[in-house]
């Protein structure tokens, strides 16, 4: 017996590819006498952001050589990664494919999906991820500690309504304040919902594109070539913008500082970008033309950035339908009229990550 993954082309299901959970329950040594589950983990409280910042980027750069299954054999995981996997709010290396699932929304088999899944693990985008998630739940439990305590001692902020806003906190991650225990050392003893809450604040906090932030048509997979970025698009308005309005709504404005911090970061990040390349990048016509260009980087035009981007392109005489259909639809249509000149080779090449390297 085991877990396929049906195929319309295919009905033999012998050659139907293996689900990931499969991959993942037939892992466990069912026949083996261990010890209860653990519902504690050691903890300490978070350090300051400065702090959480240089251990974000030493966490990503240890976790590079976990890249190779040997070094990854040896390596000890901490308390955080420890919960994270227990919880399920990191991805686990029993189910590879994570990452480009994520990416491709939607699971791909055969050679193609092992090719997908080592491309994500040997650029490092495996181990980023599950960095980020891991990073992700330390803020989660320091959020439930935070929070519970101001519910418990009624201290805070209150929203316009005289509601207690940590209360309320609390409550949209289906918790009140008695389901929040932190023992005597200070590690937090969890519980289905305390789980299921850290779950949930590291998907939003980490924007994953889902059903629920999908137009219906998205969660088609005859759609997956058209929406695979779009999605993100859609999570990031969602769990980000959408939460930033409503809370500014409710008095709190401070959820929509971070938003606004990502435009000097885009910034910063196009001119690393443009000097690795040694590309001039965008250029900007003015300082307000620079804000702008800025600010739809960071995503702050929301759903909106799919009609930006198609008038921008009518306006420097481009194709605003290929504009709107997204870098899949533009590839094919440049593909198509380099191939009219008899260039489509050329064409098909700019498209190798790395050509205008090898090419210039």
């Amino acid at each position: 017996m085991r877990l396929t993954i049906p195929s319309e082309d295919d009905k033999t299901r012998s050659r139907w590819p293996i689900h990931p959970l499969w991959a993942l329950l037939s892992s466990v040594d069912w026949e083996a006498h261990g010890g209860p589950l653990s519902k504690r983990f050691t903890a300490a409280r978070s350090p300051n952001d400065d702090k959480l910042f240089q251990m974000a980027c030493s966490v990503i750069l240890a976790d590079m050589p976990r890249t190779f299954d040997a070094l990854d054999a040896t390596y000890t995981k901490d308390q955080w990664e420890t919960l994270a996997k227990q919880v399920g709010s990191a991805p686990s290396r029993i189910v590879t494919s994570v990452m480009a699932d994520l990416m491709n929304g939607m699971h791909v088999g055969g050679k193609l999906g092992e090719l997908n899944e080592a491309f994500f693990k040997y650029n490092f985008m495996d181990q980023w991820n599950r960095s980020m998630h891991i990073e992700s739940t330390k803020h989660a439990v320091e959020f439930l500690r935070e929070h519970s305590e101001n519910s418990r001692g009624n201290t805070g902020a209150t929203g316009k309504d005289g509601t207690l806003r940590s209360r309320r906190f609390l409550q949209e991650l289906g918790l009140t304040d008695a389901d929040v225990v932190f023992n005597k050392a200070g590690e937090p003893v969890l519980n289905d919902k305390t789980e299921r809450a850290i779950v949930q604040y590291v998907e939003e906090a980490m924007a994953h594109p889902d059903a629920g932030s999908n137009p219906m048509w998205m969660n088609d997979q005859r759609f997956a070539l058209l929406s695979q970025m779009k999605r993100f698009t859609f999570a990031h308005a969602k769990y980000i913008l959408d939460r930033g309005i409503k809370e500014v709504k409710d008095g709190n404005i401070f959820p929509l500082l971070p938003v606004m911090i990502a435009m000097p970061w885009m910034m910063a990040a196009d001119g690393m970008k443009n000097t690795l390349r040694g590309s001039e990048g965008y250029q900007a016509k003015d300082m307000l033309d620079l804000i702008t260009h800025s600010a739809e980087r960071a995503g702050l035009a929301g759903r909106g950035q799919f009609g930006v981007d198609a008038a921008e392109a009518a306006g420097r005489g481009g194709n605003a339908v290929e504009a709107l259909g997204g870098p899949s639809v533009e590839m094919f249509g440049n593909i198509s009229r380099a191939a009219h000149d008899g260039k489509a080779l050329d064409a098909m090449l700019d498209y190798i990550p790395g050509s205008a390297l090898v090419r210039d």
